[in-house]
């Protein structure tokens, strides 16, 4: 799980220099909340299917303007 997050800070950090997600907050935090959200919609989705997570994208923009 280590080396997961921080592969995925990685590019968190690349997409950070890039403008593509704010820079106010470290990759490591942005990765740590990724890897918490994103296996319960893979599970919402096994579970209930793609209803249940279909607005999610849009969320997630959401949460940066």
């Amino acid at each position: 799980t280590a080396r997961l997050r921080a592969d995925l800070a990685t590019v968190v950090r690349e997409q950070q220099r890039g403008d593509e997600l704010p820079g106010g907050v470290s990759a490591e935090a942005v990765a740590t909340v990724m890897l918490s959200v994103v296996p319960g919609c893979m599970l919402q989705l096994a579970l209930t299917g793609p209803e249940a997570v279909s607005e999610a994208p849009r969320a997630v923009r959401a949460l940066w303007p």
